[in-house]
């Protein structure tokens, strides 16, 4: 479980940062904001369900 972990993780950084480096080109945007707008409503969703 921890390796499948690892790599859907580090797929998703990667994807994250092409994000940020792509979406306004001439600026990038910091990594952790497309983490953080991927991530929240996965997390929100998480709380509700329980």
């Amino acid at each position: 479980m921890i390796p499948v972990a690892t790599l859907i993780g580090a797929f998703i950084l990667v994807t994250a940062d092409i994000l940020s480096e792509n979406l306004l080109s001439p600026t990038s945007l910091p990594v952790g904001v497309i983490i953080a707008l991927l991530s929240a409503p996965y997390f929100i969703y998480l709380l509700l369900k329980s």
